[in-house]
């Protein structure tokens, strides 16, 4: 047909995935340290704590 899917329009839900301006795209990366709990987190879920 037309586009079922275009490859990445430059507004729209192009901010939400971080295209030209993100002013807040934390919707997968996160931010600050969200992934490290689970992925890096291992045994101790607060290693800065320890530290």
């Amino acid at each position: 047909p037309k586009a079922p899917r275009p490859p990445r329009p430059p507004k729209a839900e192009g901010a939400i995935e971080g295209g030209e301006n993100k002013p807040r795209r934390r919707s997968h990366r996160g931010g600050r340290g969200r992934r490290r709990s689970g992925s890096q987190g291992g045994e101790n879920p607060a290693p800065k704590s320890e530290a």
